[in-house]
């Protein structure tokens, strides 16, 4: 049985900013080449809070950033679509001019923006799997405030890309790579999690697919042509360690895609991604190695994101744990 948990009631820990304009417009430049849309709330919370006064005069403002949003679409650099389901609702994203701004921070070097332009009706139809991949680092970004943990804003890279084979179209992307700092009374540990977002738009069987395919590369040695067969390529190592010093964990969130999905539907959803490793050798060896969880967003939200809220994927008997305890 699930035990009983209470909502989060701690005071976010949030660093306060002055009013910088040149710093306001770089940061938020810099989201939106990273996350491709983000509504002006998401961007207050993002990059918040600011504040005017000294002291006990001082307060938080929320005239300035939406005052710099104005002054960067008047400059050219973003624009904004307004969705109005549900309730009204700006949705900010870069112009050519700010994808090729941001995209010359060196900050940003290392990143990929997503390359297609975003347009008014484009922003619409990417709105709801974007802004709820967003959504989930803010949960993610508010527990760590609250704990002490050092966790960024560009400690979250959205849409990272990782080949199964030598096809380019054999590929993992995940919704985002997750780095993570805990502290804790035994220290510092550096956590990496691939997180996928799941909003019950696709079949539980797909949805499971992906299991595989972090197996798939988990195991995935790329051998020159030149060399299979010889002594050299049996010394290969992984793809992955070219990029992590270990495998990282694996979250799926879960969350509604429209109405009519209910909780009872998320908790199949789960309990199928329990199934689907079981049954399937090659992910349930892949699981003995990573940690692996699903929960959901609303749990995530309401309890905090290292709350005893995630499933274990590997050990269906398990209680829910933390994710920093898979």
């Amino acid at each position: 049985m699930k035990e009983t948990l209470m909502t989060v009631t701690v005071p976010t820990k949030r660093r306060k900013r002055r009013h910088d304009g040149a710093e306001f417009d770089r940061a938020a430049l810099a989201a939106l080449y990273q996350h491709r849309l983000a509504t002006s709330g998401q961007l207050y919370e993002l990059l918040g809070p600011f504040t005017t006064g000294e002291g006990e005069n001082e307060q938080e403002s929320h005239n300035f950033p939406a005052a710099r949003l104005r002054k960067l679409r008047d400059d050219g650099l973003v624009d904004h679509a307004t969705r109005y389901f549900p309730g009204r609702t700006r949705i900010w994203f870069l112009t050519e001019a700010g994808r090729a701004l941001a995209g010359s921070f060196p900050e940003l070097l290392d990143r990929v923006s997503p390359s297609q332009s975003v347009t008014d009706a484009g922003a619409q139809l990417l709105a709801p799997h974007t802004l709820d991949v967003l959504r989930t680092h803010l949960a993610f970004l508010r527990d760590a405030r609250r704990r002490g943990d050092e966790y960024q804003p560009l400690d979250w890279a959205p849409e990272v890309y990782h080949r199964l084979s030598d096809r380019a179209a054999d590929a993992i992307r995940a919704d985002a790579l997750m780095r993570y700092t805990v502290h804790s009374p035994k220290g510092r540990a550096h956590l990496r999690a691939f997180v996928e977002l799941d909003r019950s738009t696709m079949s539980s069987e797909k949805l499971s697919s992906k299991l595989t395919a972090y197996a798939r590369y988990f195991e995935y040695t790329p051998v020159p042509v030149h060399v299979r067969g010889t002594t050299e390529a049996q010394g290969a190592l992984p793809a992955w360690q070219d990029f992590y010093p270990r495998f990282p964990r694996i979250l799926f969130v879960l969350t509604a895609g429209s109405e009519k999905t209910s909780e009872t539907t998320l908790r199949n959803r789960i309990e199928d991604l329990q199934v689907s490793a079981a049954d399937n050798a090659r992910v349930a060896s892949f699981l003995r190695h990573v940690p692996a969880g699903a929960a959901t967003l609303q749990d995530i939200e309401a309890y905090g994101a290292t709350a005893k809220v995630w499933s274990s994927l590997a050990d269906p008997d398990r209680s829910a744990c933390g994710w920093t305890e898979l």
